[in-house]
């Protein structure tokens, strides 16, 4: 499943052949939108797991946000390129004179409503205001990370007090971008007990794991973001199960003490977990932590 650092990396290639374009055609779900043709691609940005493009022309400001969800991903074409997948699958095209940018099997594609006197900026927050601050926030321009704070304040909502963390830091709307990979490693290299109850951690710890969470999103995210990974960097050409601690190594030794990685489903979205049940002690936060 794309997470925030796989996204981020969508619109940083899709950004220089599309953003300021002329739109020739958007289909939605394979529907032409009649209103889209010549208006103007102003901007393309990734906020969490969400695509965001955002279209300027006689109808005003109009957004096209793509979650991806599980299967979901983009391809980009030359106008008369032959399409390695079946065209029926698509369900977001936008073409510009030079591209076809399609989308296959994504999660939800929405298009925004224009309002009078609307801007950009407004817009785009319409289209995301159901999210929590994107922890990769400001790494396009060159800024670094400075969500996670945010994300504790949100955190500590009553409602959420019991909630486990690892169900927590996959709640869009605490902080967007941390899916199943970054949910079981940043929890392992914290030493954090994938159940125990977010309440229960202390801001100093849970500032921790949001800002472990960031870090090993941005490293990918600058070692270009394809492949994801958390134990060596992206770059570093080694098979798929060398480049975790513990996701997807259930039944395999921790790397670090050598106990059995463990694995289950967890949580109201039924997500796998896995941790090391020596590392990662149940009921408690362990003071040691996994240097990066």
């Amino acid at each position: 499943m794309p997470e925030g650092d796989t996204i981020h990396t969508v619109a940083r290639v899709m950004r220089p052949d599309l953003e300021g374009q002329v739109v020739v055609l958007l289909e939605v779900h394979q529907r032409p939108c009649a209103w889209a043709e010549g208006s103007r691609a102003t901007s393309v940005e990734a906020v969490g797991k969400h695509l965001v493009i955002t279209l300027e022309g006689a109808f005003g400001v109009r957004t096209l946000r793509v979650h991806l969800g599980m299967k979901g991903s983009w391809h980009r074409y030359r106008p008369g390129e032959v399409w390695p997948r079946p065209a029926s699958g698509r369900r977001a095209l936008i073409a510009t004179a030079e591209w076809l940018f399609v989308c296959f099997g994504p999660k939800e594609v929405a298009v925004g409503e224009a309002f009078s006197g609307d801007t950009a900026g407004a817009a785009r927050a319409r289209a995301v205001g159901h999210l929590g601050p994107d922890l990769l926030a400001g790494v396009a321009a060159g800024q670094g990370v400075f969500a996670a704070r945010d994300a504790v304040e949100r955190a500590r909502h009553p409602g959420l007090a019991a909630m486990a963390v690892a169900d927590v830091l996959l709640t869009q709307t605490v902080a967007s971008g941390i899916g199943n990979v970054y949910k079981s490693e940043t929890l392992f290299l914290e030493r954090v007990d994938p159940w125990y109850p977010i309440g229960a951690l202390d801001d100093a710890r849970l500032l921790a794991i949001y800002e472990r969470a960031a870090t090993l999103m941005k490293v990918n995210v600058e070692a270009g973001g394809w492949r994801t990974t958390t134990r060596v960097t992206a770059s570093d050409d080694v098979p798929a199960a060398e480049r975790y601690w513990v996701y997807r190594r259930a039944r395999h030794p921790c790397r670090v003490c050598g106990a059995l990685v463990r694995s289950r489903l967890q949580g109201p979205m039924a997500r796998m977990t896995y941790w090391c049940p020596k590392c990662q002690v149940h009921g408690k936060v362990a003071g040691s932590k996994t240097a990066f």
